[in-house]
């Protein structure tokens, strides 16, 4: 899980984003091996279809599932696999924040799940605005990509206030 705690109060600016979707079906299987060096950004990445496995047969072993928002940090080595027999197919925000005390985590996870598909509209405007090529597209892409973050940021303060204090949750 994410921890947003060591935001508040930073400024955050955005030094590189892209944002990426797989143009044709991936047929499982398929597998990528990240090595380290290979990205040397952080990634959001949301599994519209399909089904992963990453770092299969590790102690970090981590199944994934449509809806899941993973958290791929830069710079790190592991396995992913497109596993089952479902077409899979994503949608992903590569990014590089300036400040390098902003670390999510250093280990692949999933960041949310989008139980009610409000994240996956913000991910396809996310796209869909980055791949127009307008005159703004860059602007509007950073504006939409820091809502992201800040919706997940608030996800993730949600979920983890609700595990720890599942009594009294609601009432938070």
């Amino acid at each position: 899980m994410l921890d947003f705690g060591c935001l508040s109060g930073m400024d955050i600016t955005v030094k590189s984003l892209n944002v990426y979707g797989n143009p044709l079906p991936i047929i499982p299987p398929d597998v990528c091996h990240c090595k380290k060096g290979m990205r040397l950004y952080s990634r959001f990445f949301y599994i519209v279809s399909g089904r992963m496995l990453f770092d299969k047969g590790t102690d970090k072993e981590l199944y994934a599932s449509p809806g899941d928002i993973l958290y791929l940090p830069y710079d790190i080595e592991y396995e992913s696999e497109w596993i089952d027999d479902e077409i899979g197919s994503f949608l992903t925000a590569n990014f590089i924040i300036n400040n390098p005390s902003v670390v999510f985590s250093d280990k692949v996870c999933i960041a949310v799940h989008d139980s009610t598909g409000t994240f996956l509209r913000k991910f396809r405007q996310l796209h869909d605005t980055w791949t127009k090529g307008a005159f703004d597209t860059h602007l509007r892409s950073l504006s939409l990509f820091m809502e992201l973050l800040s919706d997940i940021a608030e996800e993730t303060s949600k979920s983890g206030l609700a595990g720890r204090f599942s009594d009294i949750s609601e009432g938070i």
